[in-house]
């Protein structure tokens, strides 16, 4: 049997992210890292192919860059075991 649940997600801009990355003379990979997240998912982000994130990786990449721009986006289903 699987619990049906809600995620909240949050549209972020990709260059704003980049932008702020570059600024920190961080790369990708060094962001993804110390975030704890997936390089080739940042790089989604940043070229705009994923617009909407979690609120646990928008907090993990501003510790790291500074705030982003950040714009609920409501919920979405999702099914957890």
């Amino acid at each position: 049997m699987s619990l049906m649940s809600r995620t909240m997600t949050i549209e972020v801009s990709g260059d704003e992210i980049r932008s702020k990355r570059v600024s920190c003379r961080l790369t990708q990979t060094e962001l993804a890292t110390r975030a704890g997240v997936d390089q080739g998912w940042l790089s989604k982000i940043e070229r705009g192919r994923v617009r909407t994130i979690s609120p646990r990786f928008l907090r993990a990449i501003e510790e790291h860059i500074g705030p982003v721009t950040a714009t609920p986006t409501g919920t979405t289903s999702s099914d957890t075991p």
